[in-house]
């Protein structure tokens, strides 16, 4: 599963080559693209900043969380973490046609690489653990009160999706405001090689 995830723009130009030079053409496109897409970085990575911190991330809750982590937010993080979601451009054949939003660098005060982390986030880890492992989360699990565990022993832990970048990337407003900025790149390439 990625750490972040490119929304794009496909743009065929086999028509325009005919009365447009295509070096002229990717020069303009790429500059009325990356104008349009500052704004909507910018509004991606706000809107992926503000679900993150009002706890607005979907996913199924861990049986002994509430105990562990004391509440119940799906997400614990850090605002380092929140802080270091980026946007940057993604470029293809044609030049500049999207952005990439996520995290690209960084780490966890445990070492943990934000990208990895956004991974784990995005689809969810499966692991076998350490009995180290199994008795840290036993001792605070019971120091929390939970109930005494009941059948069998989990071989595997599952620690589930909590998608935020993927269902950011299907929300409606999200994806007609990349719309807008596409139309209005190309309507402006357009009009300032046809003036």
């Amino acid at each position: 599963m990625p750490s972040s995830v490119a929304i794009t723009i496909h743009v065929d130009t086999k028509g325009l080559k005919k009365f447009i030079k295509s070096g002229e053409f990717k020069r303009v496109l790429n500059k009325h693209v990356s104008r349009q897409l500052i704004g909507f970085g910018t509004f991606v990575k706000a809107e992926l900043k503000r679900r993150i911190r009002g706890n607005q991330v979907a996913g199924a809750l861990l049986g002994v969380q509430k105990y562990i982590k004391g509440h119940g937010r799906l997400l614990v993080h850090t605002s380092k973490f929140v802080e270091a979601a980026r946007f940057k451009y993604h470029k293809e054949q044609i030049g500049l046609t999207g952005i990439q939003v996520g995290w690209f660098e960084g780490q966890s005060d445990r070492g943990l690489a934000y990208p990895e982390l956004a991974k784990i986030l995005e689809g969810g880890r499966t692991w076998v653990p350490t009995d180290k492992e199994r008795m840290a989360v036993a001792i605070k699990a019971r120091e929390a009160g939970a109930p005494k565990p009941t059948g069998k022993r989990k071989e595997v832990w599952r620690i589930p999706a909590r998608p935020v970048l993927g269902n950011l990337l299907r929300d409606r407003v999200v994806l007609r405001k990349f719309d807008g900025a596409a139309r209005e790149a190309l309507d402006r390439t357009l009009k300032e090689l046809m003036s």
